[in-house]
Order: structure tokens, then C-alpha cells, then sequence
């Protein structure tokens, strides 16, 4: 089961590590998991804490301290999905080149996201990749493309180019657009 606290403590540490902290990169899922706890022992080690994997008041403050120092405007955010749309396998469109570009560099950053190739149609190996972050997402897994899992691919996509807060949610980054 997700958790809400884990999920903003895998956002700071992935941010940090994006901004150039020698700390391993992980997936916010909210499942405190040892992919977590390493990338946490390496950021209490860096700032002179307590190596124990535990994210004790000292080591939450300091993380969201550094966190919110590096966290960068969201004037660049990616969020364009047509309203109502939906993309079945063999569909094709320059859309679909912008998600297979989103999904190769998401995959440079988690191992479980299998890489694709350039060719503007939501082909098997698309559909792969989108099924494995339906899963990590709890969505069904269908490897189409709507637009709760493009709002869950666009936020993983800027937080792996560190276009967003880490801490915001897709919904929140589409308002904070809408306002701007």
C-alpha cells in the first residue's frame, strides 16, 4: 500500500539526486523498499546523520530543508493532453512521438521502465512501458494512454528533468499552468 509520507520523502530524495546529490535516483511509489532505504543511508552519510535508514526528525528536516533550496520554477512543465482523449494500441500521432521521447527519458532513471523506440504510433513495446507504470500506479493495466496515466508519465517525466516540484502532483502543476 502507498503511503502519502513515503511517497514526499521518495520525491525529495529524487529531486536531490537529480540536482546533483551523490544519492542513488528512486521511483516515488510510496513503498518504503530498500531502494529507499539505500538512497536514505546515503543522504544521512553525506550530511554528517546517522546512517539508519530511518527518516527521524533530524534527517526529515534536513531533506525537505535541501529539497525546497533546489526545487525550480515550473514555467517549463509538460502537461499538454487533449481533453477527453484517448490513445488505444495502434494508434498513431505526433503526441505519441512526445510520449515515446517522455518514456525513453523516464527509463534512463528507473530500471523497471522498459525503453522504446521513435515511432509515433503506441506500438507493443509503448504499450509495455505504459502498462508498467499503470501498475506502479495502481491503474489498470492496459498500456492505453487516457489521461490519468498521462498525468502520472508527465510528472514522472519532470520530475526526471527536474522541471517541478517534486512534491506537487500532476493535477497541481496543470493548476498552477491554468494561472500562469
Amino acid at each position: 500500500m502507498r503511503n502519502p509520507s513515503v511517497f514526499a520523502l521518495q520525491s525529495a530524495l529524487s529531486l536531490l539526486s537529480r540536482s546533483g546529490a551523490a544519492i542513488p535516483l528512486v521511483l516515488p511509489d510510496g513503498v518504503f523498499g530498500p531502494e529507499t532505504s539505500a538512497a536514505l543511508i546515503m543522504f544521512q552519510r553525506k550530511n554528517r546523520l546517522p546512517p539508519t535508514g530511518v527518516a527521524d526528525y533530524a534527517t526529515w528536516t534536513e531533506l525537505f530543508r535541501q529539497a525546497q533550496r533546489v526545487q525550480t520554477a515550473p514555467s517549463n512543465i509538460i502537461i499538454p493532453f487533449p481533453t477527453g482523449g484517448f490513445y488505444a494500441s495502434g494508434a498513431r500521432g505526433d503526441l505519441l512521438y512526445i510520449v515515446q521521447s517522455m518514456l525513453s527519458t523516464i527509463a534512463n532513471h528507473f530500471a523497471n521502465i522498459p525503453t522504446v523506440n521513435y515511432t509515433g504510433i503506441l506500438d507493443d513495446e509503448t504499450a509495455k512501458a505504459l502498462r508498467v507504470i499503470q501498475q506502479t500506479y495502481d491503474l489498470s493495466p492496459t498500456g492505453a494512454l487516457d489521461q490519468r496515466t498521462w498525468d502520472i508519465l508527465s510528472t514522472l517525466y519532470n520530475h526526471s528533468v527536474g522541471r517541478i516540484p517534486a512534491s506537487w502532483s500532476a493535477a497541481e502543476a496543470r493548476a498552477q499552468r491554468r494561472r500562469t
